[in-house]
């Protein structure tokens, strides 16, 4: 099983994780919001305007996100800039661990 896409990445990461996932409209630009402070933990929005490929590759971003940034408080808003920062280039590396998530 260890070799095997993960069935479904968002159920695993809010049940064994315990990240907050939404998907919500967004602005097109945007593919994903991560955010994280102690109140309320991890959260990621997805914009549920992409296409179902798009929105996996989004939550694996922000789930790499949450892996390098986990209790470093702020929002990353995944295509709100114009040069990309060092976070968001490891985060687009971690994320294409999870292709067929």
């Amino acid at each position: 099983m260890a070799d095997n896409p993960i069935p479904v990445l968002r159920d695993t990461l809010e049940r064994e994780v315990g990240l907050r996932i939404f998907y919500v409209p967004l602005p097109s630009r945007f593919s994903e919001v991560y955010h994280y402070d102690d109140h309320s933990g991890a959260c990621i929005a997805i914009n549920v305007l992409h296409p179902a490929e798009r929105r996996r590759l989004s939550l694996a971003h922000g789930y790499a996100h949450f892996l390098v940034h986990r209790h470093r408080p702020g929002t990353f808003i995944e295509g709100d800039y114009q040069r990309v920062p060092e976070d968001e280039r490891v985060a687009d590396l971690i994320a294409f661990i999870f292709p067929d998530a």
